[in-house]
């Protein structure tokens, strides 16, 4: 559970820093 909940956690902060970084580069 808490590999699934830290991968998840994960997943959503990548998820934020390529919106980040895209929005940079626009």
């Amino acid at each position: 559970m808490r590999i699934v909940s830290f991968t998840e956690a994960r997943n959503g902060l990548k998820a934020v820093l390529d919106n980040v970084i895209n929005d940079a580069d626009t």
